[in-house]
C-alpha cells in the first residue's frame, strides 16, 4: 500500500538536505516509493559512506537495486559540502569512498575496468580542483595496469589539455607508462605535450620535456617538430626551465 502522501517526498527531503538519504532509502527498500533519478538523490547516496558506520553492503542487502545505480555518485560533481572529496576528507580511512569502492571491486561487485572508465569520465569534465582531485587520487589507488590503460590512450592524451594540474600530472604518469610500453603514436604524444609545455607548473613542464626526449630518441626524424614545440616553454618564468629547453634546442 503506497499512500498518496508519499508522492514526491523523496525529492522534497533530498532537496532540503542530502542527509535525508537514510529515510529515503528505507522507503525505497520497503517498496513504498520509486527510486529517484535526480542529482539530489545521488548527492544523498554520497552520505552512505564516510559519515555512517554501516558498510555499503548493508544498504545493498536492504535495497538490492542500489548496486546497479550506486556508481552514479561518480557522475555528480557535488558541492563544497557534499562531494566524494568532501566526504572522504572528514572520514575515517576505512570508511572513505575510495576504500569502499576498492573493497567492492575486490569483492567482485564492480570491475576495475568499470571504475577506471568512470574515473576518466569524471576527470574529462574538468570539475573544480578540490572535487576532481579525488578522481586523480583514486586513479592512483586503483593502480591500473598498462593493459587496462591502453584502450584509453586517447583519453589520457586529451587530459593533458585539462586546466586542473593534478589531472595533468596523473595523465603524464599514465602516458609515460604507455609510451615505455610502445603503445603511443609519437606524433600524437608530441601534440599532447603542447599545452603541458605552456603550463606554469615547473614540474609538469619538466615531465613534458622528458617525454619529448623519449619521442626524439625513438624517432630522430621528429626533431624539427619537437624543437618547434619546445619553443613554447621558453615563456616559462623559471630560468632553469629556459636553460633546459635551450640546451635541447641546441
Amino acid at each position: 500500500f503506497r499512500p498518496a502522501c508519499l508522492d514526491g517526498i523523496a525529492e522534497a527531503k533530498l532537496k532540503r538536505s542530502p542527509h535525508g538519504i537514510g529515510a529515503v532509502q528505507q522507503l525505497i527498500a520497503e517498496d513504498l516509493i520509486d527510486r529517484p533519478d535526480s542529482d539530489d538523490y545521488f548527492l544523498g547516496l554520497m552520505n552512505l559512506a564516510g559519515r555512517h558506520t554501516k558498510p555499503i553492503e548493508e544498504a545493498f542487502a536492504a535495497d538490492p537495486g542500489l548496486q546497479q545505480v550506486l556508481l552514479r555518485v561518480m557522475d555528480v560533481e557535488g558541492s563544497g559540502e557534499c562531494s566524494l572529496a568532501a566526504i572522504d576528507k572528514y572520514s575515517a580511512p576505512a570508511q572513505t569512498w575510495s576504500q569502499t569502492l576498492l573493497r567492492l571491486c575486490t569483492n567482485g561487485v564492480y570491475s576495475r575496468e568499470t571504475l577506471l572508465d568512470k574515473t576518466l569520465s569524471s576527470l574529462e569534465r574538468d570539475w573544480a580542483q578540490f572535487r576532481s582531485g579525488w578522481f586523480s587520487r583514486f586513479h592512483g589507488e586503483l593502480a591500473p595496469s598498462v593493459g587496462m590503460m591502453a584502450p584509453h590512450a586517447r583519453r589520457y592524451l586529451a587530459l593533458c589539455h585539462s586546466r586542473i594540474a593534478p589531472t595533468v600530472a596523473m595523465a603524464l604518469g599514465a602516458l609515460k607508462q604507455l609510451d615505455d610500453a610502445g603503445l603511443l603514436d609519437a606524433r600524437a604524444l608530441l601534440e599532447a605535450m603542447q599545452p603541458v609545455l605552456a603550463s606554469s607548473v615547473k614540474a609538469q613542464v619538466e615531465a613534458a620535456l622528458k617525454q619529448v626526449d623519449h619521442v626524439v630518441a625513438r624517432d630522430p626524424s621528429l626533431r624539427p617538430q619537437a624543437s618547434a614545440l619546445l619553443v613554447i616553454g621558453l615563456a616559462h618564468e623559471s630560468a632553469d626551465v629556459q636553460k633546459q629547453i635551450l640546451r635541447r634546442l641546441s
